[in-house]
């Protein structure tokens, strides 16, 4: 008696269980579907932007702070930090002309 009162109990258990990720994986697609729906109205509905002029290029430089320390012996310390200085150096030297940035700094 026992038992079939358990197989009864797993079974509703199981069931809830299947309806819960049946429902679950529904609503990921649906809200899916509906943001693709929602992206894709408003890139078709906006004008293309103007390609932007592009300047003369200008040869990027590390600072002379940077290039000496390059040739020290002692660059790798675990403390040191030179490499994030090289890091927002060159991420600084590419990106210093585009007009995400100009806006950042001059906020």
């Amino acid at each position: 008696y026992f038992i079939l009162i358990y197989q009864d109990a797993v079974q509703s258990i199981s069931d809830h269980v299947t309806v819960v990720l049946v429902s679950f994986l529904a609503g990921v697609i649906a809200l899916l579907l509906l943001q693709g729906f929602l992206l894709y109205g408003i890139f078709k509905s906006s004008p293309p932007s103007p390609m932007p002029k592009c300047k003369e290029e200008h040869k990027v430089k590390l600072p002379e702070f940077l290039k000496s320390r390059i040739h020290q012996p002692n660059l790798k310390h675990p403390e040191d930090c030179i490499w994030l200085n090289f890091m927002i150096q060159f991420i600084f030297s590419e990106m210093k002309d585009s007009l995400a940035v100009r806006r950042y700094v001059c906020r």
